[in-house]
């Protein structure tokens, strides 16, 4: 879900700025870059809150799932309301309001996908402090297949569409990560002595 997300869209979106909001290449450019900054920046503020909300007696686990449900809840929503005000505007109909419209709900996605860093990106710690970097090796090789992987679905599902960017490239991220907080909510971070399982 997680790079589906970030290569997706990383991939596809100045092709979708220029023909879904007829936005010039130059223009296109810049704009591709926003949300990508609104991570950096809430990126300076995830981890202190998370440990705030640790030493205020929230549990490490509880920890974990919010900033899981913030990063992929939050992208989620944003994600599903582009893709509703993509599929009803024709290109034709698209205003300055539209682009910064959707330009305002990827750049809030973005922002809220920096919170992976004090939740999946931890959970691989607390679980195995000893096999940490086994593990993170191991999902982020999944995690670079699945990326290319999405690169080619979208394609394919932009043509069978008949070229629907909410069909092809928004919903479907949309979805992954709303099933990914319904996975993520039913596990718990306990350490786990892979030694002795």
């Amino acid at each position: 879900s997680r790079a589906s997300f970030s290569y997706g869209l990383l991939a596809w979106l100045p092709s979708f700025l220029s023909s879904a909001l007829n936005v010039t290449l130059t223009k296109s450019s810049f704009l591709s870059i926003l949300p990508y900054l609104a991570t950096v920046a809430v990126t300076t503020i995830v981890a202190p809150t998370a440990d705030s909300w640790e030493k205020n007696g929230m549990t490490r686990t509880n920890v974990r799932k919010l900033s899981q449900t913030l990063c992929f809840g939050g992208g989620a929503i944003c994600l599903a309301l582009v893709g509703l005000v993509v599929n009803s505007t024709p290109p034709e109909a698209v205003t300055q309001t539209t682009v910064i419209t959707v330009m305002s709900l990827l750049t809030v996605c973005f922002g809220m996908g920096a919170w992976v860093r004090t939740g999946l990106f931890c959970g691989h710690q607390d679980m195995s402090p000893k096999y940490a970097s086994i593990m993170l090796g191991i999902t982020n090789t999944a995690a670079a297949i699945a990326s290319t992987l999405s690169t080619f679905f979208t394609g394919y599902f932009f043509s069978i569409s008949g070229g629907s960017w909410g069909w092809s490239l928004f919903f479907p991220i949309a979805a992954l990560q709303a099933i990914t907080v319904l996975l993520f909510q039913s596990f718990k971070s306990d350490p786990v002595d892979f030694d002795k399982a």
